[in-house]
C-alpha cells in the first residue's frame, strides 16, 4: 500500500479506525442517552376489594407499550407496560412485595433506554391501563 507525504510538513498522514469508530460510537451514544427526559418517580399500589391499582408517577407524559401474558409452566401470569425513553429514580426500589389476592410483586427493570414496570399476578385476570395527566400517571389496574 503506497501512501502520499504530505508536501508542506513531509508526514505520511494515517487515520486510525478505531479511533473514528470510537468517536462515532460515543456520538450515538450521547445523542441516545439525551432522550432520557421522562423519570419514573413513584410507585403507588390503591387497593379495593375489586380490584388492584398500580399508580406510575411520571415527570411527564411518556411514549409505553402494555400487554397481559398468560401463566405458563415456568411462570406466573404477568401485566407489564414499557416506558420508552425513560429513567428510574434512584430512590425506587427495583421491586416491591405485595400481599393480596391479585398480585405478589411489582417488578423494575432497565433495558437500554426503557423502563419495563412487571406486575407478577396470583391469578390470571384482565390487566388495564389509563392514562392521567397534571400530574401525569399511568394506572394499571388488575
Amino acid at each position: 500500500m503506497s501512501r502520499a507525504i504530505n508536501s508542506r510538513t513531509g508526514y505520511i498522514p494515517t487515520v486510525n479506525i478505531f479511533a473514528i469508530l470510537s468517536i462515532a460510537f460515543l456520538l450515538v451514544f450521547l445523542q441516545a442517552t439525551q432522550g432520557h427526559a421522562v423519570e419514573l418517580q413513584k410507585i403507588d399500589t390503591v387497593f379495593t376489594d375489586n380490584a388492584s391499582h398500580i399508580v406510575l408517577q411520571l415527570s411527564e407524559n411518556v411514549r409505553y407499550k402494555h400487554q397481559l401474558l398468560p401463566a405458563d409452566d415456568r411462570n406466573p401470569g404477568r401485566c407489564y407496560v414499557d416506558l420508552y425513553s425513560t429513567s428510574r429514580s434512584k430512590s425506587l426500589p427495583s421491586w416491591i412485595a405485595i400481599d393480596n389476592a391479585n398480585l405478589t410483586r411489582i417488578r423494575t427493570g432497565v433495558h437500554g433506554t426503557t423502563i419495563r414496570v412487571v406486575l407478577d399476578l396470583k391469578a390470571q385476570s384482565t390487566c388495564t391501563l389509563s392514562a392521567i395527566s397534571d400530574p401525569t400517571r399511568l394506572i394499571m389496574t388488575v
